[in-house]
């Protein structure tokens, strides 16, 4: 009973406090992404979430009998869902918040002239929006030919428990409306 109560507690603390998670990117030696989570407010070490470079190797995956016709689902509900998909994800987005950005590398396409025009697409992008502590970029371009190198960084926060304003809402704009 007692243990019961614990591990409650434990999870409903775990919902109810900030968790902060980082993303990375690097480009060199071979392309690689990985994924930490930090819960309770960051207090916690790093957990790895997701990592490019695992592999899985597990049994081999049985034979599966065939599958019962299902229920075909209402078109209603299908639009329901695509019209209140736009709102949802805009829901959780509000809830995320951004930490630091830190994008530094060097990129060359085949043609010299297109390595300028990406360079010039993207440089308003790092230079005109104001500098901060948040937001670092340096990306140069490498005009001997196709290239990629470099790494980023993104760190974020949320509270889990802001998310369910918006689950509710959209499962009640699909099931219940």
């Amino acid at each position: 009973m007692w243990a019961a109560l614990v591990l409650l507690a434990v999870a409903l603390a775990i919902l109810i406090s900030p968790m902060r998670l980082r993303l990375k990117l690097t480009a060199q030696p071979a392309a690689r992404f990985r994924a930490w989570l930090r819960v309770l407010g960051g207090l916690s070490p790093p957990i790895p979430v997701f990592d490019s470079a695992w592999t899985f190797e597990g049994k081999a995956k049985p034979e599966r009998p065939e599958k019962k016709k299902r229920a075909k689902i209402k078109p209603s509900r299908v639009s329901r869902a695509a019209a209140a998909a736009p709102e949802c994800a805009s829901g959780f987005l509000r809830r995320i918040k951004l930490e630091c950005v830190d994008v530094a590398g060097e990129f060359g396409l085949a043609d010299p002239a297109d390595t300028g025009v990406a360079y010039g697409m993207i440089a308003p992008w790092l230079y005109a929006a104001p500098r901060s502590a948040r937001r670092r970029a340096s990306l140069i371009p490498a005009f001997d030919g196709p290239h990629l190198s470099g790494e980023g960084d993104v760190r974020l926060r949320f509270t889990p428990v802001a998310f369910l304003p918006v689950v509710f809402r959209a499962i009640w704009r699909v099931f219940v409306r």
